[in-house]
């Protein structure tokens, strides 16, 4: 899938989704971070997977909640 001004592109045909559609659920959030291979380079905050497997069990609750905000209002924040 990749994103355009009308929506995703699914096969070659423009899909729209609306922000109920999307969900970012705490298990799928749990299972992505789980399954981050390990000993890959950091990002630019300097996280590396380790550090989401190791951390805290609230994390993947938290980023779900972020991650369905982030859809619900369309827009990325920004950290600088």
């Amino acid at each position: 899938m990749t994103y355009c001004d009308h929506g995703w592109y699914v096969n070659g045909t423009v899909k729209t989704f609306a922000a109920d559609d999307i969900i970012f659920d705490t298990e799928r959030v749990s299972k992505v971070i789980y399954d981050l291979k390990g000993g890959k380079a950091p990002d630019l905050a300097g996280l590396t997977a380790e550090h989401l497997q190791r951390a805290h069990p609230v994390l993947p609750v938290i980023l779900s909640k972020l991650f369905q905000l982030i859809v619900m209002v369309k827009h990325v924040p920004v950290w600088s």
